[in-house]
């Protein structure tokens, strides 16, 4: 039926939801997806509220203006390939009203289909519409089928859910990172950056993303659900085996050279992404199916005891870092 569809997103928790709501409908019509990220002009970032925010949180500025649009479509992308979806990113600054800008922009790809999400900041009718979802409904010649609201997941599910797929998306989309920059020639690969990244993956698989997991399958077990999944504990189990082969090739590149290294990047890069594509279609279905809203509720206070928001948080602008990194060296 529909054949490309166009996805604006931004920086926003929203838009993680909305990127797999679009991927979703991507999927099911065999269509292709085009992400669109626009981003605030520089004088409007300086004008607006952002001039106030840069002075008093350098930090939350940063995160929220300077490092987002590697970051947005580093996620975007790594989740239209985790679902098998072709998919391309169209990046640029917004100079005009954003929903006109969406309307040429779909005119010019010869979408079909715009799929956005709303934001919900006010039911106040003069405030609704002036949003840009509503604009975009009322002037766009093409179908538009908003797929999230701006509320917030309120219940344990839906908040360990969308952590789980938001932390996927990441990982996918550093390992492309990754592999993307070893494609190079070799005198042009930073290799600080390449050992940085490689210590964040590292990390983050054995500090954050990995005993969530455990949990989750702890959590499954205990409720006799854990049947069928023998795929993802065995890929567990050789996911540190794996990881350690890519580590190994790129230090003995002096030796051995540039690429075994690129090797095994891309041998750890197929591996991740059909680990993170096994655990969203089989792990999280299953456990959305098994666990109760109390074992979920059980679930989260075990994670949140063991991870807080500030540990999270720092963990986030490193990333985003490492992409502001990826992104400079591109240029």
């Amino acid at each position: 039926m529909y054949k490309h569809i166009l996805i604006p997103i931004d920086e926003s928790a929203l838009s993680m939801r909305v990127i797999e709501r679009g991927v979703e409908l991507a999927r099911a019509f065999g269509a292709r997806a085009s992400f669109l990220y626009l981003q605030p002009d520089a004088q409007d970032i300086i004008d607006g509220d952002a001039g106030l925010l840069h002075a008093m949180a350098p930090a939350l500025f940063a995160r929220k203006y300077l490092w987002a649009d590697g970051y947005v479509e580093a996620k975007a992308r790594a989740w239209a390939q985790m679902n098998g979806v072709e998919a391309d990113f169209i990046g640029g600054v917004s100079r005009g009203k954003v929903h006109e800008e969406i309307v040429a922009t779909a005119a010019a790809r010869a979408a079909d289909l715009v799929v956005i999400g709303s934001h919900g900041r006010t039911t106040r009718l003069q405030k609704l519409l002036d949003s840009v979802t509503v604009k975009l409904i009322l002037n766009s010649p093409l179908p538009v089928f908003v797929a999230e609201t701006g509320v917030a997941p309120q219940t344990a599910r839906d908040r360990l859910i969308a952590r789980f797929r938001e932390e996927h998306a990441a990982w996918v989309a550093l390992t492309d990172r990754l592999v993307d920059a070893l494609a190079a020639d070799e005198p042009r690969i930073d290799a600080a950056l390449m050992d940085d990244t490689l210590d964040f993956l590292a990390r983050f698989s054995s500090e954050a993303h990995g005993p969530k997991e455990a949990r989750l399958l702890a959590a499954l077990e205990a409720g006799g659900a854990a049947a069928g999944l023998a795929t993802i504990e065995a890929q567990h189990d050789e996911e540190p085996r794996r990881f350690a082969e890519l580590q190994a090739a790129w230090r003995r590149r002096g030796d051995a050279g540039i690429a075994p290294a690129r090797a095994a990047a891309m041998a750890w890069q197929d591996f991740i992404v059909a680990h993170v594509r096994d655990e969203n279609r089989l792990l999280l279905l299953r456990a959305d199916d098994a666990l109760s809203e109390a074992g979920w509720a059980r679930l989260g206070q075990e994670i949140d005891g063991t991870e807080r928001p500030a540990q999270r948080e720092a963990r986030d602008d490193e990333f985003r870092r490492l992409f502001a990194r990826f992104r400079a060296g591109e240029a």
